[in-house]
């Protein structure tokens, strides 16, 4: 059984709990203060327990060019440092400037950013989901706890 079945299954507990509470049982204090402290306890399970997963990110195009640049720019400053290579060193008689240093360098760091990969850690519940399960589960269970105050109006009554 997945993470996410056991999830949705205590979800829909919690929701008939709290049905029956409001419709069968008279909504109280007591009533309100238990289902805030389940769904807070949902809600803590869901954030600590339910785990991650890898993911294989893949690059776009951004660090494509992100590598490309960063390539051209250490292709620049090696000739730079370095002058003229091939004539100077011994090498096979072609002199590699400035401009073809730089391509160079773009072409190879662009097929190193196109060839990176990272895992990234991903929640199997997202937060978007678990943070206003326990938002709420904070405003039941305080709402509970508060005291209330016999001498404020209510909705039915009327002051004038």
């Amino acid at each position: 059984m997945s993470i996410v079945f056991v999830a949705i299954i205590l979800g829909s507990l919690l929701v008939v709990l709290g049905l029956y509470f409001k419709l069968f049982a008279g909504w109280r204090r007591v009533h309100q203060c238990v289902l805030g402290g389940l769904t807070l306890a949902y809600g803590m399970w869901l954030a600590l327990f339910t785990g991650a997963i890898f993911k294989l990110v893949l690059p776009g195009i951004g660090s494509i060019a992100l590598g490309s640049v960063a390539g051209a720019g250490v292709g620049f400053l090696t000739y730079l440092a370095v002058g003229v290579v091939g004539v100077v060193t011994g090498g096979v008689g072609i002199a590699l400037g400035a401009l073809s240093m730089t391509t160079i360098g773009a072409l190879l760091g662009g097929v190193g950013g196109a060839a990176g990969g990272v895992l990234v850690r991903v929640p199997i519940i997202s937060p978007f989901f678990w943070v206003p399960v326990l938002i709420v589960g904070v405003y039941l269970f305080v709402g509970a706890l508060r005291k209330r105050n016999p001498e404020a109006p209510t909705n039915t009554q009327i002051k004038d």
